[in-house]
């Protein structure tokens, strides 16, 4: 692989997201054990989009989702 193939921009795929008006991927540090749970579903991206967004709106913006 060419030296600068690793370094694409990482591109979310599936409803909708991806796109170029998208924010940077969020980064979180949790414990060991919820760090291994998370890890080992097998939708885990799909899962944390799921669930910070639920956790999101109705928190932070106040609505119903």
């Amino acid at each position: 692989m060419p030296r600068g193939e690793a370094l694409k921009p990482y591109q979310i795929k599936g409803r909708g997201l991806g796109t170029k008006e998208d924010t940077p991927p969020l980064c979180v540090k949790v414990k060991p054990e919820i760090s291994a749970a998370i890890r080992a579903l097998p939708n885990r991206s799909e899962w944390l989009r799921r669930v910070i967004t639920r956790a999101a709106q109705q928190e932070l913006l106040n609505s119903d989702w």
